[in-house]
């Protein structure tokens, strides 16, 4: 696209944040514009109307049709004018509906104006004033509904180009602190009640319950938006008036505005508790009679907050040097918690355990590591410090070498660092190819950055850029091979913005760090998206989450009574099986899911079993389902039919894409082939994590390259690129005058800050002297910065005198006669001023930073409104949780309303209750929670199979949890599939007698084939070959691994697939640990192809084997026993002639 050249003759300078945001700067030079928020207006773009080169007929009327509305627009109108006000909001509406893309975007920019032109606040205002004149409610609600059709249509708060518009439309609407809005909305509900009570007929029923549903949505919509108007006194009396009002229409309408109204009461309360602060939550939490000491987040360090949303993502060095116990809450709801509320509770232990479970370990490390440095003072610069248990690479000699800026990648730094040990010794040809082969400095992997300034351990968390082979086999000038890699902050926050360039400035070397198995990207989505959920309140089906404790749970198993979806109980709704059954078939979500005449029917003109049938009436008969079926039952094909018949449903209920969400990539690449398979083609995979063929061109990222941009894209684009341009280049200007703070500073430098500072100093540096004699001031200033006239010169470094000197007295000293300072004071007093200079040049990057980022972010959404209209014509879009958490802007755009989760027994609570969008009215759980459950890094701490992690229980996912159930409370219902298709008889009895006791054997098991080339297809194998011992990776002392065993099953492998019957699908080896995983795939790897499911990858990192299936060099050199070594004989024949390449697959 092009971006368009530079203009900024009319540009104007941006705005210093700290004042607009804080009201104040402390900064004596800054150079931006002090304006607070709201004190100016964007200034929509005058004059720039959508054009294009060849308009279709459909094109040119619309064009024609937005060109009436314009004049329309034009005009002046007050409150008493009721004919113009309906013709402007009934016109915005119209050109909405009529779905062309241009004017849809060119129409907020256009309401959201006041000038010769546009009077679009003045119309807006106008509405907002109006009220019933005469007795005639009709013109009132009819003017006032457009209105609200206009605020809430799907095109409008949807679009992500233009919501900084959209954003200040609703700013407007709410006025100061949500006066305005409430007053208006108030006025109309009024209108509303008078009009249905009173019987008056000139409004129609349907009109005043879609204007009572499309108040609540916009409130909704605006408290979202306008955090102030949350606070509004008269906000819970006009709720209390809409949920009244709403008990007046159909039990659709009510349960409806029910529904929003209580998300509203969520954020009004959340709201409140903010501002009251933490003093009446801790209060009353210590009076609590509990006879535990509960431990309650109270600033213990500068990241113990009471607050999740005020807690950062990666821990602060406070936290990770302090000794205070971190506050882990329970997941048992019986136990205390500061939080009385139950949902911000589950918001709030969810994120902690989560977030606990990513850092523990690594802030333990971390500490030691700081510790052991503040003991020995040499440790950062040891190449062969031992870091123990810790799973990371260590470089050692680290310096931070640059600091840069670009418009693509904004602020980083070259970290510079000494080659291992073991890659030293290589030639450069070889330490290219260990470092291709090595698969470090992965981008987005996880590094931290330690070094020592004095007595003061600093640290720093980055994430790896990028990697330049050709910046890993340099020599410095001694001749020591150093590598360089790319990084950025992981939190551009001012705080480690002066860090990364005072250490930049310093030149303090250290030790870096990498973590390969950490990865931010996915995990500091979930956390963020947590935040953002405990921030506005909105918990989709908390009630059935989060089920209250009754009396009569503790001596009985009770169930919970789920309703349908709330899409599904307008009157007449069914859901229509033509697209499963033979004939004509429906089920209605309000009948009873148990009616055995219903499951009959369905029964006989499906495939489906009676477990089947049951599990698809109750997936679609409640809002929040699950079906759990041990393997082999039909799990994923019952959802296949789910999905079809929700398809057949899509436009009448407004659906919008059926979501498919699972944890690991594999599952979902799965269930979206069999619907591609079944002719389902409208399918959209989100992520560039597939390793399917069959969906690469369902890609978005493929898809969306096809989706043209509207006008409206394009000239917000070039605006933003020419902000990104602007950024850059006051950027690199900075960062050179900070490069220049390292040599020594020079008149050209100095000067101008002295006249401006210092004017009294300054002009003891003439530039004329007494007699009328032009001098050179940098002759001058040299000459008094090298002089001392004490006659003694100091070896101090200029950093002590800071604190050794009093700063006032000498610079008084220096106004009065500054060549009477001695040497050690000059230096000091130089120190000091480029000091001054460093900060206020760090404190310019950051205000430019912090704008480069939100400008990008903006530049982004404009991007990401192509992929918004691809996605929008989807039927069914799949995604992984931690893609959705990533993309939850976009996706919120959608609106779905059915979430289907694969493998939902496998999926760790917090990243379901991120999963769930707000728009969401119906989410359909599948798994088995009794296979494999969620992992955690923390087992000892978190797991619910440790004796501490019972107390939270991590890794127990919400299927399990709400399946199962808790004690004293309710359970949910679960559709149980109990007849399997997969194993013959011999083998699923060894499931059916010792975990699914209902297990039944479809008869095609017993007509499965011998397995060609073994005399039984069962066998057990009882042999005394011992493990090894450790020392083939003695990074992990718990993992086990057999030589004895490796070998047979390699042999066995071999000598089915000989058979040439079987597909590369048909054969799967499975282990319970790692370290065989390994020494299996390293036998194998040079006759079949290796493939591993994510988890199995996952898990391998874990426990510290490389993931790409190679041993580390070092494992190889030691370990005499090593399986490629044991069979190197043996696979040697093969190598020249190799078998056919199969796929050995890690299948549970």
């Amino acid at each position: 696209m092009n971006r368009g050249g530079r203009d900024r003759s009319n540009r104007e300078a941006g705005i210093c944040f700290e004042f607009q945001t804080k009201g104040q700067c402390t900064r004596n030079r800054c150079r931006f514009k002090h304006i607070k928020n709201g004190d100016s207006a964007k200034e929509p773009p005058k004059g720039k109307r959508p054009v294009r080169v060849q308009e279709t007929p459909a094109q040119q009327e619309a064009r024609k049709v937005y060109n009436e509305w314009m004049r329309l627009l034009g005009t002046r109108n007050d409150a008493n004018d009721t004919n113009i006000m309906r013709r402007v909001w009934q016109g915005a509406f119209d050109i909405l509906q009529a779905g062309d893309r241009d004017w849809i975007q060119q129409l907020p920019v256009d309401l959201d104006s006041d000038d010769d032109i546009r009077n679009g606040r003045q119309h807006l205002q106008a509405i907002l004033d109006a009220h019933v004149q005469h007795g005639d409610h009709t013109t009132f609600i009819t003017n006032c509904r457009y209105f609200l059709l206009t605020l809430t249509h799907n095109h409008l708060v949807s679009s992500l180009a233009v919501d900084s518009y959209v954003g200040s439309i609703y700013n407007f609407v709410s006025g100061v602190n949500g006066v305005r809005a409430v007053t208006f909305f108030d006025r109309l509900c009024k209108a509303v009640v008078q009009a249905q009570t009173n019987n008056y007929h000139g409004v129609a029923m349907d009109k005043m319950e879609s204007t009572l549903q499309l108040m609540s949505t916009a409130l909704k919509e605006m408290l979202r938006r306008e955090r102030r108007a949350r606070l509004q006194d008269k906000l819970p009396s006009l709720l209390d008036a809409l949920d009244t009002t709403a008990v007046l229409f159909t039990p659709v309408t009510s349960a409806l505005v029910n529904k929003r109204t209580s998300d509203m009461r969520a954020m009004i309360a959340r709201a409140n508790s903010m501002l009251a602060g933490g003093e009446k939550i801790q209060e009353a939490t210590l009076t609590s009679s509990y006879p535990r000491n509960l431990v309650v987040p109270s600033c213990r360090h500068d990241n113990d907050k009471l607050d999740i949303t005020e807690i950062t993502i990666f821990p602060t060095r406070e936290e990770i040097l302090t000794d205070v116990e971190e506050f882990l809450p329970f997941t048992d709801y019986d136990q205390p918690h500061f939080l009385s509320d139950p949902r911000q509770r589950h918001i709030d232990t969810y994120f902690r355990l989560l977030r606990h479970d990513m850092f523990s370990d690594l802030k333990e490390a971390l500490a030691g590591i700081i510790h052991m440095a503040l003991r020995n003072g040499g440790a950062l610069q040891d190449s062969k410090l031992s870091l123990r248990d810790i799973k990371a690479n260590h470089y050692s000699q680290c310096v931070v070498s640059d600091v840069e800026f670009s418009d693509r990648q904004g602020l980083y730094a070259s970290m510079t660092f000494l080659q291992p040990l073991s890659v030293q010794k290589k030639s450069a040809r070889h330490q290219k190819t260990w470092w291709e082969d090595a698969g470090r400095f992965e981008r987005g992997t996880l590094l931290s950055f330690l070094w020592q300034t004095q007595s003061v351990v600093q640290h720093m968390f980055l994430t790896c850029l990028e990697r330049d082979l050709r910046q890993f086999t340099l020599e410095d000038e001694t001749g020591e091979p150093f590598a360089t890699v790319k990084v950025q902050l992981t939190t551009n926050d001012e705080a480690n913005l002066r860090k990364l360039m005072e250490v930049s400035l310093t030149g303090k070397r250290g030790i870096l760090l990498e973590f390969p198995r950490i990865r931010p990207a996915t995990f500091t989505p979930i956390l963020e998206n947590l935040q953002a959920i405990q921030r506005l309140g909105q918990f989709p089906f908390h009630e059935w989450i989060i089920p209250e404790c009754q009396e009569a749970c503790l001596h009985t198993r009770v169930t919970q009574d789920v309703p349908p979806p709330l899409y599904a109980r307008a009157a007449n709704f069914s859901f229509p099986l033509n697209s499963i059954v033979r004939e004509a078939l429906s089920i209605n979500p309000t009948d009873s899911y148990e009616s055995e005449e219903l499951l009959n029917k369905i029964e006989n003109c499906t495939s489906l079993d009676r477990g089947q049938c049951h599990a698809l009436v109750a997936a679609l008969s409640r809002e929040l389902a699950f079906i759990q079926g041990p393997p082999g039952t039909g799990k994923s094909y019952i959802g296949l039919q789910l999905v079809k018949v929700l398809l057949s449903v899509r436009k009448k209920a407004e659906l919008g894409p059926i979501l498919i969400v699972s944890y690991i990539n594999h599952a979902l690449d799965q269930f979206l082939e069999h619907l591609i398979k079944t002719d389902i083609r409208e399918i959209i995979r989100i992520g560039s994590q597939s390793q399917s063929t069959l969906i690469q061109e369902h890609n978005l990222q493929h898809m969306g390259q096809e989706e043209r941009k509207t006008n409206a894209e394009n000239w917000l684009a070039r605006d933003k690129y020419r902000d990104i341009d602007d950024h850059t280049r006051d950027a690199r200007s900075i960062l050179r005058n900070l490069r220049s703070f390292r040599r020594v500073a020079d008149w050209s430098v100095l000067e101008a800050h002295l006249t401006t500072r210092y004017p009294k100093i300054q002009a003891q540096f003439p530039r004329v002297d007494e007699e009328g004699y032009e001098l050179v001031g940098q002759y001058l200033f040299d000459s008094w910065r090298s002089t001392d006239n004490s006659g003694a010169r100091s070896n101090r470094d200029a950093a002590q005198f800071e604190q050794a000197s009093d700063l006032e007295h000498l610079l008084d000293k220096a106004t009065r006669n500054v060549y009477s300072l001695s040497y050690g004071e000059r230096q000091h007093l130089l120190y000091h001023w480029v000091r001054e200079l460093h900060d206020e040049e760090v404190d310019g990057l950051f205000q430019i930073v912090h704008r480069a980022v939100d400008t990008k972010k903006q530049l982004a959404n404009i991007h990401s409104e192509a992929n918004l209209r691809v996605l929008q014509q989807a039927q069914v879009i799949g995604i992984t949780t931690s893609g959705l958490a990533s993309r939850i802007t976009l996706l919120k755009k959608l609106r779905c309303k059915v979430i289907i989760c694969e493998e939902g027994g496998e999926i760790l609570e917090p990243h379901m209750v991120s999963a769930l969008l707000p728009s969401v009215e119906h989410c359909i759980q599948i798994g088995d929670h009794q296979q494999l459950r969620p992992s955690v890094n923390n087992y000892d701490n978190l797991s619910l199979e440790s004796r501490r992690g019972q107390l939270h229980q991590l890794d127990r996912s919400q299927f399990e949890r709400l399946v199962v159930g808790e004690p004293g409370r309710p359970v949910m219902p679960v559709a149980q599939l109990n007849v399997q298709r997969r194993m013959r008889p011999e083998i699923s009895t060894l499931i059916r007698e010792t975990v699914y006791g209902k297990l039944t054997d479809h008869e095609s098991t017993t007509k499965l084939p011998d397995v060609v080339g073994l005399r039984h297809n069962v066998y057990w194998l009882d042999h005394d070959n011992l493990e090894c011992t450790p020392g083939f990776d003695a990074r992990n002392m718990k993992s086990k691994s057999n030589d004895w065993e490796v070998m047979f099953v390699h042999a066995l492998v071999r000598h089915v697939v000989r058979q040439g019957v079987y597909k590369s699908s048909d054969v799967a080896v499975l282990t319970p640990y790692t370290g065989q995983l390994q020494k299996l795939r390293a036998a194998m790897y040079s006759d079949f192809e290796i493939i591993l499911s994510d988890r199995d990858r996952e898990a391998l990192e874990k426990d510290g084997f490389e993931a790409d299936g190679q041993l580390s060099d070092k494992a190889e050199e030691d370990d005499d026993t090593s399986p490629r070594k044991a069979s190197a004989t043996d696979t040697q024949s093969h190598k020249r002639k190799p078998l056919r390449k199969k796929q050995l697959g890690e299948l549970l």
